[in-house]
């Protein structure tokens, strides 16, 4: 049967078919039909057919034998690790975080020995997604078997994983539904927040984040547990980081909300930051006089604000290692202690920057002119 009509060429159609059926059927050392039995089944000329077994050796899927035929390749030759982010990278507010993530581990695993490719797919930032890989490449190499392990980042497990996992596949991502996952540890950072607010003696506390439809649960305990007041329209999670002024937005929305205002403020994402940042210095908001600020933000990042910030800040390499570390291991079939992994974060103070800052300006005192 010949291939579906698309815009692709002929022979590109043709060589994904049977690269599909190379890892279907086929085992190393299969002989493929001749030419002229493949140009009679897909309706076309032995010139295409040439074509689309070239495109085949080139990829390494066969070798062809002058006056022998065209033969399978053993597939572990060509397979490589895939690191996947169904996010579309090219977003002008894509995540330091991930883009981070993505180029150290690709390092890593190249250092242990392993062929990578990186597979983006086009989901914007913020939009909804059905579980089915938005990139094309990915769902090919799936298909065709080229794929040793696979790497996630910033996406969920959908479809697409367990066919991989039942071939005994590798599968690395950040949530519990993947075999292993390697996640920051952001559920505790909430609490790890307001703590710190109230160590600075700030009783009117106000959250923005997102991505949390449990954020008012969260919060409103840990205000209550320590007597503190708590009002729901100071949570405020509505908008996704990538979105231009989401966290201008929500800080106006917590400032005129009521007659009281907020003296405490925790930012759930450094993306957040830097929109909450313009919006401060709009109302005019004396840092950390009137407001005390503390922001999750990553390691590496170029967000800074005007002002003292509080930063509770998730290291990009400390997530590649521990993914590097456990695809390697599995590649290997070497025992892993914990499949299940998250990663802390790491206090970077306001006032230790004034004090190093401090340290590090030259003594002028005694110095005539």
């Amino acid at each position: 049967m010949p291939p579906k009509r698309t815009r692709e060429p002929l022979h590109i159609q043709i060589a994904k078919q049977l690269r599909r059926e190379v890892a279907r059927t086929k085992k190393t050392g299969d002989k493929l039909e001749s030419e002229l039995a493949l140009a009679k089944r897909f309706d076309t000329s032995v010139l295409t057919v040439r074509e689309a077994l070239s495109a085949l050796v080139e990829q390494g899927v066969v070798v062809r034998r002058h006056g022998s035929g065209t033969y399978v390749l053993d597939p572990r030759a060509r397979q490589h690790v895939g690191i996947f982010i169904n996010l579309d990278i090219a977003h002008p507010r894509t995540s330091y975080f991930n883009l981070r993530a993505i180029q150290q581990l690709r390092q890593i695993m190249r250092a242990a020995g392993y062929k990578v490719r990186l597979y983006v797919g086009d989901v914007q930032p913020g939009d909804e997604w059905d579980g089915v890989p938005t990139s094309p490449e990915f769902v090919e190499a799936i298909a065709a078997g080229d794929l040793c392990a696979v790497a996630a980042i910033s996406t969920d497990v959908g479809t697409w994983a367990q066919p991989l996992v039942n071939e005994g596949i590798p599968v690395i991502g950040p949530t519990p539904a993947f075999p292993l996952m390697v996640n920051c540890d952001t559920a505790s950072t909430i609490r790890h927040g307001i703590e710190r607010l109230i160590l600075q003696g700030r009783k009117r506390i106000a959250y923005i984040g997102w991505g949390d439809g449990n954020a008012q649960e969260r919060v409103s305990p840990i205000l209550r547990e320590y007597k503190l007041p708590y009002y729901p329209e100071w949570v405020r999670t509505d908008l996704h980081p990538s979105s231009e002024g989401a966290g201008w937005e929500e800080l106006r929305a917590i400032w005129l909300a009521r007659n009281e205002k907020p003296d405490g403020l925790l930012i759930g994402d450094d993306m957040l930051l830097m929109d909450v940042a313009a919006a401060i210095l709009d109302f005019d908001i004396s840092v950390p006089k009137d407001l005390h600020v503390v922001s999750m933000s990553n390691r590496g990042s170029l967000v800074v604000a005007p002002f003292p910030v509080d930063h509770m800040e998730f290291d990009p390499d400390a997530l590649a290692s521990a993914m590097g570390d456990r695809l390697v291991r599995a590649l290997q079939n070497e025992p892993i202690d914990h499949p299940k992994m998250t990663i802390g974060f790491q206090w970077r103070l306001a006032a230790d920057r004034v004090k190093r800052a401090r340290q590090q300006m030259p003594n002028v005192e005694g110095k005539s002119r």
